[in-house]
């Protein structure tokens, strides 16, 4: 997983840069466009949807999924899922965190 964000952050970095000395939009909004039209999203998408399909364990020396990592695949997870589960996993976090929500 560490090397599909590697390849999202890098396409976004060099279409941010390519396009760098264009004043007229947003670079922002040039980055975002660009990510958003990449033909890789689809494929990172589905590799997304199959890693946390499999689990939700940050590796094999802990099974519990951090918050902050947890976060970046919430809405994934809530598609491949039960909704129990993914209830389960925040329940740690607040448990984790020693405040009675």
């Amino acid at each position: 997983m560490k090397r599909t964000k590697f390849i999202t952050l890098t396409v976004g970095m060099f279409f941010a840069l390519s396009s760098f000395g264009n004043t007229s939009e947003d670079p922002l909004k040039i980055v975002q466009k660009s990510i958003l039209e990449d033909p890789l999203m689809e494929q990172v998408s589905r590799m997304a949807h199959h890693t946390v399909s499999t689990g939700l364990n940050a590796g094999d020396g802990y099974g519990e999924v951090w918050i902050r990592d947890f976060n970046t695949f919430i809405q994934v997870a809530m598609d491949v899922m039960p909704d129990q589960q993914v209830q389960e996993c925040l329940n740690i976090f607040f448990s984790f965190s020693g405040r009675r929500w």
